[in-house]
């Protein structure tokens, strides 16, 4: 795995991350309807650990041979 597709997938999964705790904390803003905007958000972090996850066993699969 290049390092230039490690940090990208990095920056991605922090992005994710911040976007998804601004979605379920943010309460002044109104992009969607409250709800929607929390699940939202939720669904984002879920990813962002899903993202992370299968980096990380790629990164060790690739570390092995």
């Amino acid at each position: 795995m290049s390092k230039l597709y490690f940090y990208f997938n990095v920056l991605m999964i922090a992005i994710y991350a911040i976007m998804s705790i601004f979605l379920i904390f943010a309460t002044q803003i109104e992009l969607l309807p409250q709800p929607q905007q929390k699940w939202l958000g939720g669904v984002l972090l879920i990813y962002a650990v899903y993202r992370t996850v299968v980096l990380y066993k790629r990164k060790n699969i690739k570390g092995e041979e």
